[in-house]
């Protein structure tokens, strides 16, 4: 692949050192033209790893380098969420091919801006609604993830979610728990106190609607318990200790 003359050597010493001036000089000939074909989607991560913006926007104008994202988009996507580089992220996402996959592989790239704690990135992917409908598909892999790594500022933002609400409600204790495992105490802390909030108005608004000889579910039983733990204790970090 790489041993030919110079025009498949150049097209990727090009596109890795960021050099425009060599690119543009180099782009049209034969040889690079036969590597974007058959190898578009690496060069163009490539394009992304270097950050020369105007090497990354002539690619995307190119028709072969748009058939390979339609092949595979998710991969230049992730490449941009990983190195944190919105700017790079809001180029891909001018074409429509790359929103339509942007929530591709269980929200990969968003798990990506978790993972290397890009807030910005995380927000911008956000706006998709295709994205907030992954966070339902792809379960409790993204809050794990938030609250393992003890981004607090993006486990407030999941929790806007109904999907997230409803499995922190069902699994209580778990996140927080998992919070303090990993000694992000802020991030335990206020999990714990979501999780006695939401109980406190499920039981409000149950008590209205049912009579009080009803038997208790399983929720309700959960957070009963973990009301019960953490009345014991001098504040809501001591009662995961008790807990876990």
């Amino acid at each position: 692949m790489l041993d030919d003359e110079d025009g498949v050597l150049d097209i990727y010493a090009a596109v890795k050192n960021g050099n425009i001036e060599a690119f543009n000089q180099i782009f049209e000939s034969d040889d690079a033209q036969a590597e974007i074909e058959k190898y578009g989607n690496y060069i163009l991560c490539l394009s992304i790893q270097s950050g020369n913006l105007a090497i990354i926007s002539k690619l995307l104008e190119c028709e072969k380098i748009q058939a390979c994202i339609a092949e595979d988009a998710n991969v230049a996507l992730c490449w941009s969420a990983r190195i944190g580089r919105v700017d790079i992220l809001n180029l891909l996402l001018t074409l429509q091919i790359v929103q339509e996959k942007i929530a591709e592989n269980d929200n990969a790239a968003l798990q990506l801006a978790v993972e290397e704690n890009y807030i910005t990135i995380f927000n911008r992917l956000l706006e998709f609604d295709v994205v907030k409908h992954g966070i339902a598909k792809s379960n409790d892999s993204i809050l794990r993830i938030a609250v393992m790594r003890g981004r607090i500022d993006m486990v407030r933002r999941l929790l806007n979610f109904n999907a997230v609400q409803e499995n922190v409600c069902v699994n209580a204790g778990y996140f927080s728990g998992l919070a303090y495992q990993n000694n992000h105490v802020d991030v335990a802390d206020y999990l714990l106190q979501y999780e006695k909030q939401t109980y406190t108005t499920l039981t409000f608004t149950q008590t209205k609607s049912s009579s009080s000889s009803a038997p208790k579910s399983v929720l309700e039983s959960e957070f009963e318990n973990l009301t019960l733990d953490a009345s014991n204790e001098s504040s809501s970090s001591n009662a995961l200790r008790k807990k876990f």
